[in-house]
């Protein structure tokens, strides 16, 4: 494992690693909106969408979880698309269906607090545990594939790489998680109008009698939040 482990405090990391992965994430973000409103249009960076996607959809399965529904299916079919069928308990179900658009920022916030701290190393090892755990939620051998692949880059740089590696990656994974759902929600508001039943939004709604639009202003709230927190501390580190 590289040189002081998972709860090493590393050097804060260089003002162009937060500028470069974060302009990265912007462009990412970009190209997913530009995918998701046409399927038709190549874009190589939608697949940095990977992370939040299955933060995402982690969020509405340890949700479920820990609010006592359980879930019968975790599936992640590619950036941008997943599910996951929770159990019948439904303030667990509102609850979890909540978090998915939620979970990215909020993990963002926490990414951004511990590299403001010199702890990259914990968020690669976070990033890691979590994959581990999807692999034991996963339904299908796409998923396990995908969970294995997003996870492979952070577990090299947590064993082998050096203390500037660690930055940039945690950093990077930072800015997706920060700056990838706005992208969603952008996608989620072009198509309500086609697909009411296929999304969180309208899910909610069905369920709460809360206006899926209400939802929307939720999570775009907690996107905001997000990105005026974890910004300054990644550019603050110390």
């Amino acid at each position: 494992m590289a040189e002081g482990g998972i709860g090493a405090t590393i050097p804060a990391p260089e003002s162009w690693m937060v500028v470069t992965s974060g302009v990265f994430a912007v462009l990412v973000t970009a190209s997913s909106v530009v995918v998701l409103s046409d399927r038709s249009r190549p874009a190589l960076l939608w697949g940095f969408t990977a992370l939040s996607t299955i933060v995402h959809e982690a969020g509405h399965a340890l949700t479920a979880i820990a609010t006592g529904a359980g879930v019968k299916r975790f599936k992640i079919t590619g950036p941008g698309e997943g599910a996951v069928l929770p159990g019948t308990f439904w303030p667990s179900n509102v609850l979890a269906a909540a978090a998915g658009y939620a979970m990215p920022p909020l993990a963002g916030v926490g990414a951004a607090w511990l590299v403001n701290r010199g702890h990259a190393p914990a968020v690669l090892a976070i990033t890691t545990g979590l994959m581990v755990v999807l692999l034991l939620l996963g339904s299908d051998i796409a998923t396990t594939l995908f969970v294995l692949t997003v996870g492979l880059l952070p577990f090299v740089a947590l064993v082998w790489g050096s203390p500037a590696m660690q930055n940039y990656i945690a950093c990077t994974e930072t800015w997706l998680l920060l700056t990838n759902e706005a992208g969603g929600l952008l996608h989620l508001i072009a198509i309500r109008k086609d697909k009411p039943e296929h999304n969180d939004a309208d899910l909610l709604a069905r369920k709460t009698l809360v206006p899926g639009s209400v939802w929307i202003l939720g999570w775009s709230v907690v996107i905001i939040w997000a990105l005026l927190t974890g910004v300054p501390l990644l550019f603050n580190a110390r």
